[in-house]
Parts: C-alpha cells; sequence; structure tokens
C-alpha cells in the first residue's frame, strides 16, 4: 500500500542518514588522528640541508641539485626554485661584511676563532639589528633565515635572551622558515617556534686545536650520539626536522670512510652533508650508502642514563607517536565498521520482518 511504503522509505531513510553521520563523525575522529601521526615531509624531498656560502655560479647550482634546502650568503640573490633557500644571520656575532653592521653597536668583545665581534642577545639595541637583519634577508626573496652561534649566547648565559629572540623573530614573520644551528640547551624551548635545527660537527669536525679534521671519538661521540637521539624523538613526535653537517676535506676517502662508519651507526638515515670548514665549496649529500635506519626506541635508555643530554625530553606538547597514533587509528576503524556492521543486520532485520 502506498501509505506503507511511504513509512517505510521513511524509516529507511532516517536509519540510512543515522549510518551516514555515524560514519561521519568517525572520518572526522580519524583525520586528526592522521594529522598527529604522521611527521611533515622534509622539503623537497630527502636530500640535505645544504649549506654554501660561495658564488652562484651554474656549475655549483648544479652541484647542490640533491640538496632539499639551501643555506646561502644574504649577500647573493636566492635562486628560483622549489626548494627553500635559507639566508644567513648570526644571533650573537658580526663579522663587519653584513649589510646590516653600520648599524650594530660598540662591542668590546672578540671571537678568537673567527675575529667576529661578540654581542649580548639580552641588549635591546644589539636585538634591534638581528630583527633588522631577518627583514632584510627577507627582503631579498629568501624562504626564510638559517639562524647561527646560538651557542656563543648559550655560553654566556644567555638562554631566556636567546629563546625571547627567536620568538620575536617567528612573531615578525609568522610563516617564514626557521633553522637554528646547534642550541641543543634550548632547544626544547623552541620545538613550537622553529622548523630544522641543523647538527653542525657530527659526526666529524674540525679541530682548531690540532688543525686537523677529525671524526668524534670517546665520550665526545657517546655525547653526541645521545643528544641526537632526543632530538631524533622530538621530529618523530613532530618537531623540528633534523639535518647533519660534518666537515671533512676534499678527496680524502680515508675520512669519508670513518664518518660513514659512525653515521651508519648512529646516523639515524637523517640528511647528511658534508663540506670544508669555509663552506665556500659545494659539499657533498648523503655520501654514505645504505644507513641505518634506527628508532628512537633503541637509545631511549642511553639518552636518559647520560649526564649530559640537554635535548633528551624534547617533544611537542599535544602530538603523539607515529605508532601510538596508528594504534589509535586501528581502533577507531574496527570501531566504525562493527557500527556499520550492526545498522546494516539492522536494516536487513527490518526488511525480512516487513516481507513476512
Amino acid at each position: 500500500m502506498p501509505g506503507r511504503r511511504a513509512s517505510t522509505a521513511l524509516h529507511d531513510w532516517r536509519a540510512l542518514r543515522w549510518t551516514l553521520l555515524l560514519t561521519l563523525t568517525l572520518s572526522s575522529a580519524v583525520l586528526p588522528l592522521q594529522s598527529m601521526s604522521a611527521n611533515p615531509p622534509p622539503p623537497n624531498g630527502n636530500g640535505c640541508a645544504c649549506i654554501y656560502y660561495g658564488d652562484l655560479t651554474p656549475s655549483a647550482l648544479d652541484s647542490l641539485r640533491n640538496c632539499s634546502l639551501l643555506v646561502l650568503s644574504p649577500l647573493v640573490k636566492p635562486p628560483s626554485s622549489p626548494r627553500p633557500a635559507l639566508g644567513y644571520v648570526s644571533v650573537s656575532t658580526l663579522g663587519g661584511w653584513e649589510p646590516w653592521a653600520a648599524d650594530a653597536p660598540p662591542s668590546t668583545r672578540t671571537s678568537s676563532l673567527w675575529g667576529e665581534r661578540i654581542y649580548s642577545v639580552c641588549d635591546d639595541r644589539w636585538r634591534r639589528v638581528v630583527i633588522k637583519a631577518v627583514n632584510y634577508v627577507i627582503s631579498r626573496g629568501f624562504d626564510g633565515v638559517f639562524l647561527d652561534n646560538l651557542d656563543v649566547a648559550i655560553e654566556n648565559g644567555e638562554e631566556e635572551c636567546l629563546v625571547s629572540l627567536i620568538e620575536e623573530i617567528r612573531s615578525a614573520h609568522p610563516s617564514i622558515f626557521m633553522m637554528v644551528n646547534r642550541g641543543f640547551e634550548v632547544a626544547q624551548n623552541l620545538t613550537s617556534v622553529i622548523d630544522a635545527i641543523l647538527f653542525e660537527d657530527f659526526p666529524s669536525l674540525y679541530n682548531f686545536t690540532s688543525g686537523r679534521y677529525e671524526v668524534l671519538q670517546g665520550k665526545d661521540l657517546a655525547w653526541a650520539v645521545s643528544v641526537l637521539a632526543g632530538l631524533v624523538e622530538a621530529q618523530d613526535s613532530g618537531g623540528p626536522r633534523v639535518y647533519l653537517l660534518a666537515y671533512a676535506p676534499p678527496d680524502d676517502p680515508t675520512m669519508l670512510d670513518k664518518i660513514c662508519k659512525i653515521y651508519r651507526r648512529h646516523g639515524w638515515g637523517l640528511p647528511l652533508y658534508i663540506a670544508q670548514l669555509d663552506l665556500q665549496e659545494p659539499g657533498i649529500c648523503n655520501p654514505c650508502e645504505s644507513p641505518m635506519q634506527a628508532t628512537a626506541s633503541q637509545y631511549a635508555s642511553h639518552s636518559m642514563s647520560s649526564g649530559r643530554n640537554p635535548a633528551g625530553t624534547l617533544s611537542r606538547g599535544g602530538s603523539s607517536s607515529g605508532a601510538s597514533g596508528f594504534e589509535d587509528l586501528k581502533l577507531i576503524s574496527i570501531a566504525g565498521l562493527l557500527a556499520l556492521a550492526v545498522v546494516g543486520a539492522w536494516l536487513a532485520r527490518r526488511g525480512s520482518g516487513r516481507r513476512s
């Protein structure tokens, strides 16, 4: 009968409506979990952060083709490229060559290694110079900034001022790409501010005392591995991406073999860039084949037991690890399928009852 068919259709439509509503609700719950458990991809693939302060000749750009992002001198015009290009800014030193050098106040301290003037990041006059430097870099067409010499401010006991300065830069430029060099003691305070962190001098460095390139060994290597473990934990939780920079002489296969031996054991498969100390020539991107892809949990106990691991407790508030997010996603998906099955069985039962 028409009236009964209309009533039946109405009941079926209501049931279908509730089914669709349940499905949409479950989908909306699943999507946030997916975004929480998935780390943002590195810029332009899994290439290196290539630090190069020389001229941007065609041959140099060709040598840097495997880089996922570029760190360049603020004196050059960034190339047109899908890869982010970051301009160099030192937060605590001045070499005198920078376009903003004339605005700097006097300084009585000088770096013994580089001959640069040292400034306090707590000095409002210097902070204004740093902000002006960042503004200059962005006006040149760079996608962001590479902030260097955080360790100088930390050695001077200026951690709070350093963090507030970087926060001020982020507030002034909320959408730029921000990368810092080291600064491990304040890294846990910057996880929501910066996009990437460079671990310079891993797993090799230039020893200014001996005048030689050397790989990390003994206690220095153990400390560096524990610090890197904390940075990787933060990255896996949605924190800043981690890049490695090692120093080595060109055309030295023995040194490269030593670097790769350490990297394959402790490098976590992170992007590795190897270059000479002055960074005036393009380096090598990811030269170590078949790196060991470790997980952060393998080093968790080592990180917690180390007496010198300032970044070991890094985490981004409100986010979950990839494994945990995946398990939650599976549970919600199963619950959704069960709910749909129950509704489907109920509809079938009603239809069978009406036919009988």
